[in-house]
């Protein structure tokens, strides 16, 4: 997959987190997978992908789970990965707020009917 493919199912997994804190003003322990999702693939972007300023290397734990990785390094790693789900939620957000008209639509919708399929989100978010 492609960088942009990447940031954009992270940005993507990041909506309902974002969502919350849009509406609600605050946040819930629902998007705790959505974060480990988003985490996991921000890892394998840095560690294993070559995808960030730390260039083409893989790092990576031996069989034993041990590492011969710097504590630099690590926090480098670390930093990388924060910054790269912070990106994401960072375009959650800034998408959300511009359409958070259709937003607060399809949310009320949602409390109606409970569940939606594509082509009638689709309608909703493409309507004139």
């Amino acid at each position: 997959m492609r960088r942009s493919e990447l940031q954009a199912k992270m940005a993507g997994a990041m909506g309902g987190r974002a969502a919350e804190e849009i509406i609600f003003g605050d946040i819930t322990t629902g998007a705790s997978q959505d974060i480990e999702y988003v985490t996991n693939i921000a890892r394998r972007m840095v560690c294993e992908f070559g995808m960030s300023p730390l260039g083409n290397v893989l790092f990576k734990l031996d069989p034993e789970g041990t590492s011969s990785i710097s504590s630099e390094t690590a926090a480098r790693i670390d930093s990388e990965i924060a910054s790269l789900v912070e990106q994401a939620y960072t375009t959650a957000l800034t998408i959300l707020r511009e359409k958070k008209d259709k937003l607060i639509a399809i949310s009320e919708h949602l409390i109606q009917v409970e569940t939606i399929d594509g082509t009638e989100l689709d309608e909703m978010l493409f309507a004139a």
